[in-house]
């Protein structure tokens, strides 16, 4: 709900901001992602993995009072330096300095959100799925609640979003260290917090590498195109990243289960359905999004906004890419070789820097989406190259094979043969949505364990 909560607010975003406004607070929040990976390290990571090896309630304590101590620190130290450089970065992102109070609000926000995203990932470490829910509802409505009075009562724009987004990161965090601390007892020790960052850090490293690959490409466009146009490619990009956000609820448990999932004694076997499944699953929204995204964008967007459905099936697809690369580099994170994931990423990074530089001034958007798959493509193969180094998997390559060949099919004819009237390009990709799991499920897809297991399911 609060990956989809901007989605859904886009009827009021594209009406109460303009194309330019939307461009600004789209570099600005990609400012405040650079911030978060570089002072933030992914200290959650680090704590799933160290609360999960924890034999003692006392090294457990050990490893959470660490981790929101040092989200603490390391959130007020990047917002210091962020507060003190704003005009700088205004100047570096906009050539102007007259958004350099917008910045200072991103970095205090900065400050309150590191902690708070990691007490989020000691609820998960605990596999306590409701709290999670509660919490994430609670930041979710408070989130809605202020930027739409912000937006429709007090007409304040870019500025009211951000001050809304400050008050909400406050709430938060008091309800984080009052939830983390009532569990635990106190239990600082360095030692403990130098673990965390070592594992932790090049996952931060590899985090500046995929910020280049989802949102570098924004910051070369404005060099190349209009604001406007940059918001338009916004729009498609957040269309097209739905992909991920349906995977989202299985990875936010999965990346917090998994080490203790995988050293069972079907680890192995689950560890490789879990990736056919998620293929299988993401297609399917892959899919729809790409089928749907026009008619979906006349309903839900002004004019000015449409012609981002071309784009939409491109990126979709690309994150489909992503998902099952980032399936393969699950094994990194299993065995603590969190140095050879940065590597991964950034190999990924500088092919996508070259396409940036090669293909954004002659072909503009499309140039952007181009390096966008293209960049996941090389991360797929990379991610496995190096995970069968570390560990190997069997992997099931055939199902996989199938899964995106019924989602590059089915595309491809809506593409071809798709009505001009808006509705009865609804209906057409109605009829074709059917058509996927046909493609998929007509050549024996499923094995005989899965087909005794959906029996068995059907008898009750």
């Amino acid at each position: 709900a609060s990956k989809m909560a901007g989605f859904v607010l886009l009827p009021l975003y594209t009406r109460y901001l303009t194309t330019t406004d939307y461009g600004v607070l789209e570099l600005m929040e990609l400012t405040l992602f650079v911030v978060s990976t570089l002072f933030g390290m992914r200290l959650g990571d680090g704590l799933m993995y160290y609360y999960a090896k924890a034999e003692t309630p006392r090294d457990s304590a050990s490893v959470v009072t660490s981790s929101l101590l040092g989200g603490l620190a390391l959130g007020a130290a990047g917002a210091l330096l962020g507060y003190l450089a704003a005009p700088l970065v205004s100047a570096l992102v906009f050539n102007s300095t007259q958004y350099t109070g917008f910045f200072r609000l991103i970095f205090c926000n900065f400050a309150l959100a590191l902690p708070v995203e990691v007490g989020f990932c000691y609820i998960r470490a605990l596999d306590r799925s409701v709290v999670y829910m509660v919490a994430s509802l609670a930041q979710l409505g408070l989130s809605i609640a202020s930027n739409v009075y912000v937006l429709t009562a007090l007409h304040a724009g870019i500025s009211g979003l951000l001050w809304a987004k400050l008050a909400t990161s406050t709430l938060m965090l008091a309800g984080t260290l009052i939830y983390g601390f009532s569990q635990i007892r106190f239990s600082w020790h360095p030692k403990t917090f130098v673990l965390l960052v070592r594992y932790s850090a090049p996952l931060g490293i590899g985090g500046l590498g995929f910020l280049i690959i989802h949102y570098g490409d924004r910051f070369v466009l404005q060099h190349y195109v209009t604001l406007a146009q940059v918001g338009i490619y916004a729009l498609a990009y957040k269309l097209g990243m739905l992909v991920s956000y349906f995977g989202m609820p299985f990875e936010l448990y999965w990346s917090a289960q998994k080490y203790n999932l995988v050293r069972g004694a079907e680890g192995d076997k689950l560890f490789v359905r879990v990736c056919t499944y998620q293929a299988l699953c993401l297609g399917f929204v892959v899919v729809g999004l790409s089928l749907f995204s026009e008619p979906m964008l006349h309903v839900m967007v002004a004019p000015a906004y449409w012609p981002a459905a071309q784009y939409v099936p491109w990126i979709a697809f690309a994150y489909w890419i992503r998902m099952i690369g980032s399936h393969f580099r699950n094994v990194f994170f299993l065995q603590a070789e969190t140095q050879r994931d940065a590597a991964v990423i950034w190999s990924s990074a500088l092919v996508c820097i070259v396409a940036y530089a090669l293909l954004i001034p002659r072909y503009q958007l499309w140039g952007a989406v181009i390096a966008t798959c293209g960049a996941f493509g090389v991360m797929l193969v990379i991610a496995l190259w190096q995970a069968n180094q570390v560990r190997r998997f069997q992997y099931e390559y055939t199902r996989l094979a199938g899964v995106c060949f019924a989602i590059v099919g089915t595309v491809a004819l809506y593409s071809i043969s798709r009505p001009h009237a808006i509705w009865s390009q609804v209906g057409y990709a109605a009829c074709l949505c059917l058509l996927y799991p046909m493609i998929v499920l007509v050549p024996q897809f499923l094995r005989k364990d899965e087909v005794l297991f959906l029996r068995r399911i059907d008898r009750r």
